[in-house]
């Protein structure tokens, strides 16, 4: 943290920077909330929201980010429904929500995907169908309370499907692999892991091959 600190210092620090704009992503990172405060120079400053940042967070981080919000020119969202929240949570008034933008970005692994779309539309599927829990490896994805109720099913209905778990990134504890393995093998239900980065050819694939996606 503390290089972090020297590097960033080194390239914004007022009157040595020759940036235009420096760009935030995730607002309730820890880095993200100091260094929205103490960079300040020639520079506008842009943070983008994803969802996470803010629909699971607690009311001490909720105080954060109304401290660093004078701190930022202009904010994004990629829908409505999230700006309404960030500003309902930070309860902004109306000349304060004037800083927030609808700021849509498309996704690279799309482009693959959509010049298959025919090919999966008109292929016929056949068990087992393939049901994919979350995109990453943190709990918040849910992945051993949605599991427990996949549990409840049929013997005849879990034969009938596997459960796919992409876990590439994401990691904050170290044996919860473990704990989804022995959770899927109680539950019966066939299941692949995917620990490993994928590249946007092999998501697109797992996007094309999925049946049912939950998170």
């Amino acid at each position: 943290p503390f290089a972090a600190l020297l590097f960033l210092f080194s390239k914004f620090y007022p009157g040595r920077s020759r940036y235009d704009v420096i760009h935030f992503h995730y607002a309730t990172n820890p880095f993200v909330l100091i260094f929205s405060v103490i960079l300040n120079g020639p520079f506008r400053k842009i943070l983008t929201v994803y969802g996470s940042d803010i629909y699971r967070i607690s009311p001490w981080q909720v105080r954060l980010l109304r401290w660093t919000f004078p701190f930022y020119d202009r904010i994004t969202f990629a829908n409505q429904s999230t700006l309404e929240e960030y500003a309902r949570a930070l309860l902004l008034n109306p000349i304060e929500k004037q800083k927030l933008t609808i700021c849509r970005f498309g996704l690279t692994t799309l482009e693959p995907l959509q010049a298959r779309l025919s090919e999966r539309i008109t292929l016929p599927r056949k068990p087992p169908y393939l049901v994919a829990i979350g995109y990453n490896a943190d709990p918040g994805q849910r992945h051993l309370e949605i599991i427990n109720q996949l549990s409840r099913l049929s013997e005849n209905l879990k034969k009938k499907i596997k459960i796919v778990l992409p876990l590439s990134y994401g990691k904050t504890i170290s044996n919860y692999e473990t704990q989804l393995v022995n959770a899927l093998k109680n539950a019966q239900l066939e299941y692949q892991i995917i620990d490993r980065y994928l590249s946007l050819e092999e998501v697109a694939q797992l996007r094309f091959d999925t049946d049912i996606m939950i998170q």
